[in-house]
């Protein structure tokens, strides 16, 4: 793992924190992925599948989006680790979800 992707994997481990601590979420699932594969790998697959990330919609009831995968990933300084289709896809979904 290069150090652009263990800096998005620390992002999304900090961002599972506080999503634990202010929202009361279970984060293990999303932890023990960051752990075994790194966020690139996790958001890249569920991108291919037209998915989110297990906590996204859990984040969106809270109205804290900020706090999920899709939104850390979207930021232009992680923009090289992802292909213009699955950038496309964290910026539709938080669309979507009325994020921006």
């Amino acid at each position: 793992m290069d150090k652009l992707e263990q800096k998005l994997t620390q992002k999304v481990a900090e961002s599972c924190v506080k999503a634990k601590l202010e929202c009361g979420l279970d984060t293990a699932f999303v932890e023990k992925q960051l752990e075994q594969k790194g966020a690139a790998f996790m958001l890249k697959n569920l991108s291919k599948k037209g998915m989110v990330s297990p906590l996204f919609d859990q984040l969106k009831d809270k109205n804290r989006l900020d706090l999920s995968p899709e939104a850390i990933a979207s930021k232009g300084e992680y923009a090289e680790l992802f292909t213009d289709s699955e950038a496309d896809w964290f910026l539709q979904i938080l669309c979507e979800a009325g994020y921006f």
